[in-house]
């Protein structure tokens, strides 16, 4: 499959990455050429296969299977640079988004063939995380959904199928809530951010990323859990905004001081264990 990532920061690279590992024929493209040819060179590095570089236009777009949209998380940006992908693509082009905040029905509004177009949510760094998810509009048909899983598998990744059009898909819905509660947490003074942290790192995320959620409940006995939840659920933040308190102060910092190469090289090693527990839950 030829594949075009349109965009130019972290997650183009990552993605570009990613697909040219999974031996696709890859081009970064965007507005500014030298940029798109500068994230291809590090796109090349990381995959160790060659990515190219380029402009916007059809010389990419028109001869690509699938084009997967990076740039800014605004509806309007997004909308505009998919028009132009539209008008340049070919009557087949599978055309994708990797948003996940915004609508894919409003987002696809913009197409003439709108049942080829689909969310493709990759994790950070996306070369390197087994998930991608995989989501449709209103419109998204049967056929390009299972072709965004089957590319999914093809870069040696997990598809997780979202089958409800929701903002946020899975991934980030349960990532904020649980940040809304240690924001909650932080700013009542019940813990320090190092403490909340280590709570999840070392508490619940080894559990989780062994069974997850639902499945720890399972194995904890669901009756328990369920009169918990009666008793907790009331009393868990609602917030509808981001406490501005926790976010101007310096509470909220607890990589400060922190030497960054071992915080990532320790996240490099979970991410390998991550995928073994993702290709082991495969195989069963």
């Amino acid at each position: 499959m030829r594949v075009v990532v349109l965009g130019t920061g972290r997650m183009a690279v990552g993605i570009a990455a990613a697909a040219a590992g999974g031996s696709h024929p890859t081009t970064v493209v965007g507005r500014n050429a030298e940029r798109a040819r500068q994230a291809a060179r590090e796109a090349t590095t990381r995959a160790g296969r060659p990515v190219h570089g380029g402009p916007l236009d059809a010389s990419a777009i028109g001869v690509a299977d699938l084009v997967i949209e990076t740039i800014v998380e605004d509806a309007g940006a997004k909308m505009d640079v998919l028009r132009l992908v539209g008008e340049l693509g070919g009557p087949g082009l599978l055309v994708a988004t990797n948003t996940s905040s915004l609508s894919l029905t409003e987002l696809s509004a913009v197409l003439d063939r709108p049942e080829r177009f689909f969310g493709l949510h990759f994790l950070n760094p996306a070369d390197r995380t087994c998930l991608v998810e995989v989501a449709g509009g209103a419109s998204t048909s049967a056929g390009a959904l299972d072709a965004a899983a089957a590319f999914v598998e093809s870069m040696g990744k997990h598809p997780i199928r979202v089958n409800a059009e929701v903002k946020g898909f899975v991934w980030n819905r349960i990532q904020f809530a649980v940040f809304r509660e240690c924001l909650s947490l932080l700013e009542h003074g019940v813990a320090d951010a190092a403490d909340i942290d280590l709570a999840v790192s070392a508490g619940l995320a080894p559990r989780w990323m062994a069974i997850g959620p639902l499945g720890t409940a399972d194995l904890g006995g669901l009756g328990t859990f369920v009169r918990v939840s009666g008793q907790l659920f009331p009393e868990l933040s609602n917030a509808a905004e981001v406490p501005g308190s926790v976010v101007a102060g310096e509470a909220l910092r607890p990589l400060a001081g922190a030497d960054r190469a071992e915080v990532l090289e320790l996240r490099e090693r979970m991410l390998e264990i991550a995928a073994r527990v993702v290709k082991a839950k495969a195989g069963h």
